[in-house]
């Protein structure tokens, strides 16, 4: 699981916080592709955490 991503449990990385807002894009294009959108919207929620941004809203295509 080279490119596994943990989150622990009440890991807190959706709270609000005073720096902004910011909406997520996950796309799954082919049965294929290597990351799902789950693992996508993780990825994002560490990004966001880390910059201090709350995701608001998260728009999802299946494909």
């Amino acid at each position: 699981m080279a490119n596994a991503l943990i989150v622990r449990p009440r890991t807190d990385l959706l709270t609000p916080t005073s720096a902004g807002c910011a909406a997520q894009y996950v796309r799954m294009s082919t049965e294929h592709q290597r990351y799902s959108t789950e693992n996508q919207a993780a990825a994002i929620a560490v990004y966001a955490a880390q910059h201090d941004l709350a995701i608001v809203r998260t728009y999802k295509d299946e494909g």
